[in-house]
């Protein structure tokens, strides 16, 4: 049998002969905090005079302590904001290098666009010149041998 007794309630618990030790110690445990969990304070700030006693459990600071306490809450609430920002600054950054990505993988792909288009008019324009040596040559041989005839028919006219 174990006994819990506490300023506000008596406890007493039968305890079967197959317990064994560890599982006696965690209910020994668990039985003691009930009593900070169980009780609610209805006033979240309670100011105290020396000698009087609280009504609730929790922590009693000295004014300096107090002041300190709260300016550390303060700046942690301060540093959790900063932190938000700089995670949505952070976020915008992101979404702007992907922006940037894009724009660039597009830029690339009218580059190569533009790079193919001019390749085959240059190729276009190799095979005109490469046919044009022997079409103006063709054309020279034809014009001389007009202007010979044409010379030769004026020469019989006589």
């Amino acid at each position: 049998m174990v006994v819990i007794n506490s300023s506000d309630y008596l406890i007493v618990i039968p305890i079967p002969q197959e317990i064994n030790m560890k599982k006696l110690i965690t209910i020994i445990i668990l039985l003691s905090y009930v009593n900070s969990f169980a009780v609610e304070c209805k006033q979240e700030v309670t100011y105290l005079l020396e000698g009087q006693t609280s009504p609730c459990n929790g922590f009693l600071f000295s004014p300096a302590m107090e002041l300190k306490v709260r300016l550390l809450n303060d700046e942690n609430l301060f540093l959790i904001d900063q932190a938000k920002i700089k995670d949505q600054k952070v976020q915008i950054y992101i979404d702007q290098l992907k922006l940037s990505d894009d724009i660039y993988q597009k830029e690339q792909q009218k580059s190569t666009l533009w790079r193919t288009a001019a390749e085959d008019a240059t190729e276009k324009l190799v095979k005109t010149d490469s046919n044009r040596g022997w079409r103006d040559f063709t054309f020279i041989v034809v014009g001389i041998g007009l202007t010979c005839l044409g010379a030769w028919s004026l020469g019989q006219i006589k």
